[in-house]
């Protein structure tokens, strides 16, 4: 036996189709009457949490003209702030989010140069197969493909 391998033959006396969480008549174990109960109870936090998001919706109806102004003043002034963030963060890049300051980084320094690198390497080859001439480097290329397709896409015949 390596002393890489772990092994996990399942629980010590637990028989295949035999649940641990109740009894051969059906009834809850301890650990299942526990299991049951956390469950219940999770079961009615989700539903009070949903009662409670329920309960903030309002009826506008039932709003005087006052509590109506006063929200829609606060929304508005909301959406004020957020858009005043916005145009802070076109104007000073100090106030980017961290990952947008970091791609822009990388983008900068690592891919568009990549790119362009890419780009004129490939316009120049164009170019150089429309006036039919060949440089040392193509010479090479197709050197190291013709060698690699005679092997069998194998490297020094290995």
């Amino acid at each position: 036996m390596d002393n890489n391998e772990l092994y996990h033959h399942g629980i010590k006396g637990m028989k295949w189709g035999v649940r641990r969480f109740q009894n051969p008549d059906g009834t809850l174990t301890e650990a299942g009457k526990r299991r049951q109960a956390k469950q219940e109870a999770r079961d009615a936090k989700a539903k009070a949490k949903a009662a409670r998001k329920n309960k903030r919706k309002y009826d506008l109806s039932k709003l005087s003209d006052e509590e109506l102004a006063k929200r829609t003043a606060r929304v508005n002034a909301e959406k004020n702030y957020i858009n005043a963030q916005m145009e802070l963060n076109k104007v000073n890049p100090k106030h980017k989010s961290l990952g947008k300051r970091f791609i822009e980084s990388v983008w900068g320094k690592m891919i568009q140069p990549a790119l362009e690198d890419t780009g004129k390497r490939w316009v120049a080859k164009q170019l150089r197969d429309l006036a039919n001439v060949r440089t040392e480097d193509d010479v090479k290329y197709d050197k190291n493909r013709a060698s690699d397709q005679n092997n069998g896409g194998k490297k020094d015949g290995k």
